[in-house]
């Protein structure tokens, strides 16, 4: 361990370095890969800006290569069993497989789970394997890199479930994302060749129902797709251990929650309440946003139909205000012809 410290610490600071230093770290399973995430971030901004191999970097990239490689001497701290099964755990009576996946600007990941329940229901839940990939700089919508995670997670699946010599008694998939659940739920809609080659690839190895919601602040994989210090994962055990609620029951799980609509006898509420839902099960913004792969295009696309709603908008207070004046000429013409008939 102290000698491949060393080793990556003598890298020269320059992009080839960092990215000799960055893949010297052997981590197939994925324990560190939300740390290993914040060093790729690097090597992606740096490729943005369009560095050659051996250039300097600038100081702010310096400071945080620095501070990457303090944090470094700490992984010796992060220590996993190597059984599934810790000491004084019953006989397995139920073995199950959950599934997180999560995408941000910087990145995307899935992380995958055991959750053991022996026969005196007592529960244990240990790290499988985890896969964490960046975003391309190409931009691609929020929605397709959600997609995109969601495709890894199911991978990721098939990898355990072929690798293990265990039978799995049940498979979750988690994404806190609503516009991917909506595309896997859907039955009718016909989706562009991004989405529909990527469901294909989701319902080929997986089954809706075995797909469910969680908020953001639950889900593990949201640490992988954005990355974290050392520090960070030895106080927060959330990436190693599993989310709380996996230790719990399942009655405890997170759920969509629906919104209901009121009934007839209030009707402005009752509109009001319709208005919300449908916009909240409306897939129109949904098309928007995945329709564009650029951010550019899609900020451009918004822009037109704010301008056209403003242009709609004043057309009709130009009929309104021509009417008004119509209705006032008109009034004004009766009453001079009832003067002139006196």
């Amino acid at each position: 361990m102290a000698k491949m410290l060393q080793r990556v610490s003598q890298k020269p600071v320059t992009p080839r370095g960092i990215v000799s230093a960055v893949y010297s770290l052997f981590d197939p399973l994925g324990f560190i890969a939300p740390y290993a995430m914040k060093a790729k971030l690097l090597l992606q901004t740096l490729s943005r800006k369009r560095l050659g191999w051996d250039d300097t970097l600038e100081e702010t990239d310096k400071e945080q290569w620095k501070r990457w490689l303090d944090d470094l001497p700490k992984l010796h701290q992060i220590q996993v069993d190597r059984c599934f099964k810790t000491k004084g755990f019953g006989e397995v009576k139920e073995l199950q497989l959950h599934l997180f996946s999560d995408a941000s600007r910087q990145g995307y990941a899935a992380v995958a789970y055991l959750r053991l329940k022996d026969v005196t229901n007592q529960v244990h839940c240990v790290f499988v394997m985890g896969k964490a990939r960046l975003a391309p700089i190409r931009e691609i919508s929020i929605p397709r890199l959600e997609l995109t995670a969601a495709v890894i997670s199911v991978r990721l699946s098939k990898i355990i479930r072929e690798e293990l010599d265990m039978t799995i008694d049940r498979v979750c998939y988690w994404s806190d994302s609503t516009s991917v659940l909506k595309c896997i739920n859907n039955e009718s809609k016909r989706f562009h060749k991004f989405e529909s080659n990527r469901l294909t690839v989701i319902y080929n190895a997986s089954k809706p129902s075995e797909w469910r919601y969680v908020n953001q602040d639950d889900n593990p994989a949201d640490d992988n797709s954005k990355g974290l210090k050392i520090d960070t994962m030895l106080k927060n055990d959330r990436w190693l251990k599993g989310p709380k609620f996996l230790w719990e029951d399942e009655s405890h799980w997170p759920r969509l929650i629906k919104i209901p609509v009121l009934g007839d006898h209030n009707v402005e509420v009752r509109k009001e309440a319709q208005i919300y839902v449908s916009a909240v099960q409306s897939n129109v913004l949904d098309d928007l946003i995945s329709y564009y792969s650029c951010w550019w295009k899609l900020k451009c696309s918004i822009a037109w139909l704010l301008r056209y709603k403003q242009y709609l908008q004043i057309k009709v207070l130009s009929k309104k205000k021509a009417s008004i004046a119509s209705d006032s000429l008109l009034k004004s013409s009766k009453c001079n012809r009832r003067t002139l008939a006196i």
